[in-house]
């Protein structure tokens, strides 16, 4: 493989990286010190208040946690390209579900949600594409 391919698909990959950690990042931000905005994001009808904030929060935690994986799978961005599948298929794909699930039962804006679920889905497509491309590279 010849220097320039190699150089595309690191920058894909690093790409893929730095996006998810980019999204997660405001998501943890808005989780841990204004929760609130979720109801306003997602125009829900009861607040998040009490026992749901203390899990908002919580939640922003883990999702930082993922966020501090993804940067730290850019420092060795092919050698750690397993956690773009991680990132796929349990967490992506998970949201997109639980979004279908509130969709279907009226949980939440369908439109809001269907704007998410159109973002989650580029995401996974952008990472998708840059783990398939990353295999070919011999990088050891």
């Amino acid at each position: 493989m010849n220097q320039q391919n190699y150089a595309s698909e690191i920058f894909w990959v690093r790409i893929s990286y730095w996006t998810g950690a980019i999204i997660d990042l405001v998501f943890a931000v808005i989780l841990v010190f204004s929760p609130g905005l979720i109801q306003v994001f997602w125009q829900l009808d009861t607040p998040v208040q009490e026992t749901n904030l203390m899990w908002t929060k919580y939640l922003g935690s883990i999702v930082f946690s993922w966020t501090c994986l993804l940067l730290w799978a850019d420092r060795k961005p092919l050698e750690r390209i397993g956690v773009l599948l991680l990132t796929c298929y349990p967490i992506i794909g998970g949201l997109i579900a639980v979004d279908v699930y509130s969709i279907i039962y009226s949980l939440a804006n369908p439109i809001i949600l269907g704007l998410r679920i159109t973002m989650l889905s580029l995401v996974f497509i952008l990472m998708m594409f840059s783990y398939k491309n990353a295999k070919s590279v011999d990088y050891k």
